[in-house]
């Protein structure tokens, strides 16, 4: 009996080191398969970056596009020097062509008709209408009817603002666009031999990024450059304010009217 149980007790422990060694052969298989499905999943990913390489090698511009945007640089270069040349306006403002972030606007005086843009930009944007006041004037004919239109106002709307600058200096704060996030002047050549008045090309950039080109006079006095007041607007103007009487009267600091429509290439 007791060698019986001894062959037993023997079979049982042999039993137990087969499981034990089975259980070990199962949990290395599990392993080794964890191993191979993330070698698997790292050759998917390795061959999808591949692929994707591939893709963007093949959106990357060829060097002849390359030499094709050179020469349209160069090209580009070369007609601006010759614009520069034939506009001494241009050669005297090196900003001309540089687009500046709305963060960056100041008062820049009036020393060029790119000073002037900034300067109604800053102003018109901090309500400056004083200062906006000094960077507008209006041609012969136009001041005759805004003149004549001034002197319609109510005496406590005159009183408050002093001069017919003043009130559509407020006109144009109220009626300036608020998502513009970059400005600058593209062309800035001069009208007459004197050098006295020019015709901008200015660009807004709002900031979705789309731009906006306008054509608008400047004429130069003994203090610098001012905006001339295209007929057009001032005629908007003037429409605009004859139904806001009341509330020009009372002097507000901003007007927020619609915008008006902006001055046609001359």
């Amino acid at each position: 009996m007791r060698a019986g149980r001894i062959v037993w007790g023997g079979v049982a422990f042999a039993a137990l080191l087969a499981a034990g060694v089975l259980v070990r052969q199962h949990l290395a298989i599990a392993t080794l398969r964890v191993r191979l499905g993330a070698m698997r999943r790292g050759q998917t990913e390795s061959a999808d970056l591949r692929e994707e390489n591939v893709k963007l090698a093949a959106q990357q511009p060829r060097e002849a596009d390359r030499e094709a945007l050179r020469r349209a640089q160069a090209a580009l270069d070369a007609l601006r020097r010759k614009i520069s040349v034939a506009n001494p306006q241009i050669l005297a403002d090196p900003k001309v062509g540089e687009l500046l972030p709305a963060g960056a606007w100041k008062f820049a005086g009036r020393a060029t008709p790119r000073d002037t843009v900034e300067s109604i930009l800053w102003a018109a944007t901090h309500g400056d209408i004083d200062q906006l006041a000094t960077l507008i004037q209006f041609n012969p004919a136009t001041r005759k009817k805004a003149e004549a239109f001034f002197a319609q106002l109510p005496e406590a709307a005159q009183a408050q603002y002093g001069s017919p600058e003043k009130v559509f200096a407020t006109m144009l704060a109220g009626n300036m666009p608020t998502d513009i996030g970059a400005m600058g002047v593209l062309a800035a050549p001069s009208n007459s031999a004197s050098g006295d008045s020019s015709t901008a090309l200015l660009r807004l950039q709002r900031e979705s990024g789309l731009n906006k080109d306008v054509y608008f006079n400047f004429q130069k006095d003994a203090d610098g450059w001012q905006l001339v007041i295209p007929p057009g607007v001032e005629s908007a103007y003037e429409h605009q304010l004859a139904g806001a009487s009341a509330p020009l009267a009372s002097a507000p600091d901003r007007i927020n009217l619609p915008p008006v429509p902006t001055a046609a290439p001359p």
